[in-house]
């Protein structure tokens, strides 16, 4: 009975964060991936995930952030667009960044949870977990968790784990396991770090005299720890666990990482020595825990958790529990716009990457909001020309510091991107010169270039309806940010402005929906057949994914997958080459897609009698069938 009620629970917990598959496995798209506290960029950042690796999705919300179990075990939010779902094109992108499979650890929270030999309740038995037995999740299966033990692999349901760190650390003292908690010191010299609980384990760091650690776990005469950015197994002899002497160690000794810091900058350069011409070894996110090491200059040494070590400028690091900043930042002449008078997370700058700049209010009693969006609540008002801090873009919208120190999020049309007095970007649209401050990629792949003109460097590319924000011009180019926060120039004529879309009226001003609209019309009368993408035969997410790719948008090859990228869009504002999606047409739940035409039809590969046809949106087939729409243009 308990075993059923903590399954409903899990259930209805999932299912009130919104639609969802639960329990799904995903893989890192990206580099540096933000992890946020909450669904939403206005959440505080809580760690960073690289390029292939793999968490545990366990719910979606509407506007597509996925709560993930991640590779340490800890829980948090990511964007859904940057994960990829497909086991096989996941599996192969880990290995090709050198990931490990995936290996999250969890504790049993039964006294007899069953492990078997498959992912069902049909499955044989193969051995039991005792309450408070730590394993590591191999594998997900919906709602079952493939498990490593000391004595084997398994299958265990997830409603008997406990993936919560401290939440399992509780759970194995009840259990008389080996968790533990606390700091201690070291009391030697040097000691090594190994990766497991004996001296046949390799080593996987160093730590010296007084250094400071956490105490994770004890095993015997081991003690696993984490510390100085290293994580590992540490013999019980060489740790002062007293508290008084393990800080006179510390002091006695000045051992590194007795000063707890915080990185208060983003992107900043940690470099190999106290000097700005000193070689960057990484870039360090704002709130990256560091410590101490040495100060000379106006610098700082530090050690990171992940156990890099290097000089970063002192006005980027502020100590734990201290209100300022180890140094005062260097006064920094001012700039027009797009410059820096406020001080820089990066002083440096990072060619092709946002640095925080200078923007002002266009119109009085402009809102700032919470988060980036105008669902989100308001959390104050700005008259025109008060100067702001742009330190973030998210789409069209632009994250503010005010200069009384306040933080949100303004759209990116209501800022002035010049300071006043002088012009900001133009498009000339029907004739007529308009300023421009948001818009659109409208061709299906445009490089970002270093400088105006196609002889400068290439920094990336951009897709087909990529949003930007506009924040300059100079002769037929224009300067643009990212949604990333890359900047660079792209040509004008491939960035199609809000205020064209206003002028002429709105939905696809640039053409591109009619575009992908007479593309479909090519096949119409196609021949069905499931699991082909063209270009003689179809079945329906074929088809869209064909259709579209012609245009630079790379779409998913399921129907579900399709319905959680792009933009969502109400049915009464449908414009020609948007996607609309059914439910249970051949098998229950998302099941087809297609392409909308105007005048409330739509374009799709049918079935096999069909094939490729025009329908109706109010057919009494389709209209009870009806999701939703995406636009990807």
């Amino acid at each position: 009975m308990l075993r059923t009620n903590i399954i409903f629970a899990w259930t209805i917990l999932v299912l009130s964060i919104g639609p969802a598959w639960a329990d799904k496995p995903g893989w890192v798209k990206v580099d540096g991936l933000y992890v946020r506290e909450g669904p939403g960029t206005d959440h505080d950042r809580i760690g960073k995930l690289s390029k292939g690796d793999n968490v545990v999705v366990t719910a979606f919300t509407d506007d597509r952030w996925c709560k993930a179990l991640l590779p340490d075990g800890k829980v948090g939010w990511v964007k859904e667009e940057y994960l990829e779902f497909s086991g096989e094109a996941g599996r192969r992108m880990a290995k090709q960044e050198g990931k490990a499979a995936m290996c999250i650890p969890a504790w049993s929270t039964s006294s007899s949870a069953r492990m078997r030999g498959g992912p069902s309740l049909s499955s044989k038995v193969i051995g039991h977990l005792t309450k408070g037995e730590k394993v590591f999740v191999t594998d997900v299966d919906d709602s079952w968790r493939k498990v490593k033990t000391d004595s084997g692999t398994g299958w265990v349901h997830s409603g008997l784990l406990e993936f919560d760190l401290q939440a399992g650390r509780r759970l194995a003292g009840q259990g008389g396991g080996t968790a533990s908690s606390g700091a201690a010191w070291i009391n030697t010299e040097v000691v090594n770090v190994r990766k497991g609980p004996s001296q046949g384990y390799s080593k996987v760091g160093q730590l010296t005299k007084g250094a400071k650690v956490q105490v994770i776990e004890t095993k015997s005469d081991w003690v696993k720890c984490s510390g100085q950015g290293c994580t590992g197994w540490i013999r019980s002899d060489l740790l002062e666990t007293e508290a008084s002497r393990g800080r006179k160690l510390a002091a006695d000794t000045g051992a590194p990482g007795r000063d707890k810091a915080y990185c208060v900058g983003n992107r900043v350069h940690l470099r190999e020595g106290p000097d700005r011409g000193r070689e960057s070894l990484d870039k360090l996110l704002e709130g990256e825990t560091l410590w101490i090491q040495d100060e000379k200059s106006g610098w700082c040494k530090v050690t990171t958790e992940e156990g890099k070590t290097g000089w970063i400028a002192g006005w980027y690091v502020r100590r734990h529990g201290a209100q300022t900043t180890v140094t005062q930042p260097p006064t920094l002449s001012p700039l027009t716009a797009p410059g820096a008078d406020f001080p820089s997370p990066s002083v440096e700058p990072e060619e092709g990457r946002l640095e925080p700049f200078t923007a002002w209010i266009a119109e009085d009693g402009t809102r700032v909001r919470a988060g980036p969006g105008l669902d989100q609540p308001v959390k104050l008002a700005l008259d025109k020309h008060a100067k702001v801090r742009v330190t973030d873009c998210e789409k069209h919208w632009c994250k503010v510091t005010t200069e009384s120190g306040e933080v949100g999020w303004a759209a990116g049309w209501v800022l002035d991107f010049q300071p006043p007095g002088r012009p900001e970007a133009y498009k000339v649209i029907n004739g007529k010169r308009q300023e421009v401050k948001t818009g659109w990629v409208n061709s299906p792949v445009v490089h970002v270039r270093a400088g105006q003109g196609t002889d400068a460097k290439a920094l990336g590319t951009v897709n087909l309806g990529d949003e930007v924000i506009i924040i300059g011009r100079s002769g037929e180019w224009l300067n643009v940010v990212m949604g990333d926060g890359t900047t660079g120039w792209v040509r004008n004529d491939l960035i199609q402005a809000r205020a064209e879309r206003l002028t002429n009226g709105g939905g696809d001003a640039s053409g591109v929906g009619a575009r992908i609209v007479r593309e479909a019309m090519r096949h119409l009368g196609k021949p069905y057949r499931r699991g082909a993408e063209g270009p003689n035969t179809f079945d329906c997410s074929g088809f869209t994914q064909y259709v579209l790719g012609k245009f630079g948008v790379r779409l998913r090859r399921t129907c579900d997958g399709v319905f959680r990228q792009g933009r969502p869009v109400a049915r009464d504002e449908l414009v020609p080459g948007d996607v609309v999606v059914f439910r249970n047409t051949y098998k229950r739940g998302i099941s087809h897609v297609g392409i909308y035409i105007g005048n409330n039809n739509f374009i799709h590969a049918s079935n096999s009698r069909s094939g490729v046809k025009i329908s109706s949106l109010d057919s009494g087939y389709y209209a009870p069938k009806w999701v939703g729409a995406r636009r990807m243009h």
